[in-house]
């Protein structure tokens, strides 16, 4: 894992990142429909979630990324760079 600014110049070094969790069963679970596959990078939708609180309705998309390529791969939400149905979107609320 390492860390960028918003130009993408390098403000960390990349250091190996292991996730531990201790006395619970996380086996790795690649069911889901597969909306992406190039040749290593694979992208699977898990579900979609609604917001875990009362003060919002969002929709969450929760995908699994997946990286066999042998190089970098990066994911980023860039804000208003999101299109439904032809329509963009951002993240702030409104209320009809």
């Amino acid at each position: 894992m390492g860390q960028h600014n918003a130009d993408g110049i390098g403000l960390a070094a990349e250091t190996p990142t292991e996730i531990v969790f201790l006395d619970v069963n996380a086996s790795f679970d690649a069911t889901g429909i597969e909306v992406y596959n190039s040749s290593g990078p694979k992208i699977v939708l898990k579900s979609l979630a609604e917001a875990p609180s009362d003060y919002s309705s969002n929709l969450q998309v929760l995908l699994l990324a997946e990286n066999n390529s042998g190089k970098t791969l990066t994911i980023k939400d860039t804000s208003d760079s999101l299109s439904v149905n032809g329509f963009m979107t951002d993240c702030s609320y409104y209320t009809p």
